[in-house]
């Protein structure tokens, strides 16, 4: 649904742009701008906002005389969020590289066809506009756990959703800052493993949800899973910053000490390890 979603709206916004002029429609740019960047990287943050509010600053400056750089421009930037979760600079060179061909030629087929006065030909040129500009996506920038977490997760279905999106963010976080390649072997081939669990809890929800109605000790399960690995990361980033004697405010009130970082790992141990009745019975939704 995403996919198709992101298609339409990418290929609208350079139909439209291509037709529209005028003060209120470039404000109106910035908030679609900002809102497709939004979509793209599929999460809500301040980095989408300045690529949005930039991406149609440009396209209104070059728009004029330089259509087909505008739509590159202005694709780029709007995939630069996404781009800047690539686990390493290819992938986020392709990302960008693909954003920025896609583009120009969307905005090229959408000056092209887009005003074309049949209503089937301007609905073809918003797919097509949609696809091209959509190229960026043909770069994984997430890695096996993330995309997992991802397509476990359903829009504002249930709480366990909210727990999903919420390791999302902490699985991507962790991932930008390389915060498993900063400590001790053992402790991040740990973490690591109990990550590995969820991630196919995760898959075993997406399958019962695919039959009906996931059951409810699977939710809870995954809601307890992402509560420990939260309380890991915390006691991570505590230790991190007390290594390298930066004072963050919001972990003061975060023991500092080893034994409280080994004691959250070997939580997520025993996180990992525990089966409970239900998963016995049912090995074809095990979690391991």
């Amino acid at each position: 649904m995403l996919p198709m979603l992101r298609v339409l709206v990418l290929g609208a916004a350079l139909v439209g742009a291509a037709l529209v002029t005028g003060t209120w429609s470039a404000l109106a740019a910035v908030a679609v701008s900002c809102a497709v960047a939004a979509l793209v990287d599929e999460r809500r943050s301040a980095l989408a906002l300045i690529a949005g509010s930039l991406a149609a600053l440009l396209h209104t400056a070059l728009a004029g005389g330089y259509p087909v750089l505008a739509g590159a421009l202005w694709c780029a930037l709007v995939w630069s969020p996404r781009a800047a979760r690539g686990p390493d600079a290819r992938s986020r060179g392709a990302v960008t590289a693909l954003a920025l061909l896609g583009g120009g030629a969307a905005a090229w087929t959408a000056a092209r066809f887009g005003a074309d006065p049949s209503a089937a030909v301007r609905m073809a040129a918003v797919l097509v506009a949609g696809l091209l500009a959509s190229a960026g996506a043909l770069v994984a920038v997430d890695d096996p756990v993330a995309t997992a977490l991802r397509w476990a997760m359903l829009p504002a279905r249930e709480p366990v959703d909210a727990a999903l999106a919420r390791a999302l963010d902490l699985r991507r976080r962790a991932a930008l800052a390389e915060v498993t390649q900063r400590v001790d072997a053992e402790t991040a081939a740990r973490v690591e493993r109990a990550w590995g669990s969820l991630a196919e809890l995760g898959r075993d929800l997406a399958a019962a949800r695919s039959r009906g109605a996931a059951p409810g000790w699977m939710a809870a399960r995954v809601e307890s899973h992402v509560t420990a690995l939260e309380r890991a990361h915390e006691r991570l980033d505590a230790h991190l910053a007390s290594s390298v004697r930066v004072a963050d405010p919001r972990l003061a009130d975060i023991e500092l000490a080893n034994e409280s970082l080994e004691l959250e790992v070997r939580a997520l141990d025993e996180v990992s390890a525990a089966m409970t009745p239900p998963m016995r019975s049912a090995p074809e939704t095990s979690a391991h």
